[in-house]
């Protein structure tokens, strides 16, 4: 796939782009509907109304007058995304080669490749209002659960230097990754710095847009 930057131009830090994507047990999430739905007059007993910090379900023996901005749809989310690097100054992958070099009679060197381990650290990972990542982390940590972050996440590796909206910007998957905190704390406010451990198990394709809710595919 063709870079989409000009010869001889650099390629900016935040096109390259790290996504964590993990799963948790079902959560509501509830849509404020700015339009009425084509089902509004059948099925409005499915819609829901904020009163106070709950959401009680429409009632009624008719559907009521549709008002903009008063009605929620309710959907499960499992699956969450993150971008990763919010108010991190400095990041990069370190693919932590093992390397072997040898001689031979001849007095060339040769080396040897056998493996490398890809890492990305994020220092300083704040804990921000809106990070479900965050959240995710900060409670498992305190409470001791490896198995939350333990080859629990995927990442995604989002080359946006490479392609367009039209065929997709490079994209690699990792599944089965590790996504470890190191502290928990700070001095003004709080952070929690994390080491993101990719698995190189690994599928080459591409995503359809560079947000959090991109559509992954693999090549073919």
């Amino acid at each position: 796939m063709p870079m989409n930057i000009n010869t001889g131009v650099r390629a900016a830090r935040k096109t390259l782009i790290t996504v964590a994507e993990w799963t948790v047990p079902p959560t509501d999430v509830f849509i404020l509907q700015t339009v009425a739905p084509d089902d509004w007059a059948s099925k409005y007993n499915t819609y829901y109304t904020k009163v106070g910090g709950a959401y009680e379900k429409v009632s009624g023996g008719s559907a009521p007058e549709w008002t903009p901005n008063t009605y929620y749809t309710k959907t499960e989310v499992t699956t969450h995304r993150e971008i990763l690097g919010a108010r991190t100054e400095d990041s990069s992958i370190e693919f932590n080669p093992d390397v072997e070099t040898s001689q031979d009679i001849l007095g060339k060197v040769y080396t040897d490749v056998n493996k490398t381990e890809p890492q990305q650290d994020f220092d300083p990972f704040y804990i921000l209002g809106g990070s479900a990542l965050a959240e995710y982390l900060s409670d498992a940590a305190l409470e001791n659960r490896l198995d939350a972050y333990s080859g629990a996440f995927t990442l995604y590796i989002i080359e946006a230097y490479k392609g367009n909206t039209g065929n997709g910007f490079k994209c690699v998957k990792h599944v089965n990754c590790s996504i470890i905190p190191t502290s928990l704390g700070g001095d003004a406010y709080v952070s929690m710095p994390i080491e993101v451990h990719f698995s190189n198990d690994i599928t080459v394709g591409t995503v359809d847009s560079l947000n959090s809710n991109f559509v992954f595919t693999p090549a073919g």
